[in-house]
């Protein structure tokens, strides 16, 4: 079943600058796969893009991770898991798919579920978790505050 790529969309910002732009990369690369026509080059050519895509995905999960590491985000090992489970089922999917049709399926279905789920469902609890904490320390406790008797 052929569908179109989803793509990139400012509903999906995190307000992370870094984290946004390696978001959109990996929308990017997906989005490569899909726009290739069967041609005597397609399969060397999506075995380059999925060689591409593979290596930045591992990229963005480790500077993802360190950044929860940096700011502290009590989620961080649970996040982990999820990222290395989601190596694995891409890992699992692309060695059942035969043929270039359905490798494109897979990035597809792969991109649409995992992708935009994990960014507007997991990610985003990173930046929300992250901001209530900011907001925390710029509100003043009760003891903290300091009042005049005038």
């Amino acid at each position: 079943m052929q569908t179109s790529i989803i793509k990139w969309s400012d509903d999906y910002s995190l307000g992370n600058e870094e984290l946004d732009a390696q978001h959109k990369e990996l929308f990017e690369l997906a989005s490569k796969i899909h726009k290739i026509r069967p041609n005597p080059r397609a399969k060397e050519q999506i075995k380059k893009i999925l060689y591409d895509f593979s290596k930045y995905m591992l990229y963005h999960f480790k500077a993802e991770e360190e950044y929860m590491e940096k700011i502290g985000y009590p989620k961080l090992e649970e996040h982990r898991k999820i990222h290395q489970k989601f190596v694995a089922d891409v890992r699992d999917a692309l060695k059942e798919a035969k043929g270039i049709a359905a490798i494109k399926d897979t990035i597809e279905t792969l991109t649409q579920e995992w992708l935009v789920e994990h960014i507007t469902k997991v990610d985003v609890d990173i930046h929300t978790w992250q901001r209530k904490q900011k907001k925390r320390k710029s509100t003043p406790k009760d003891d903290e505050i300091v009042t005049l008797d005038v």
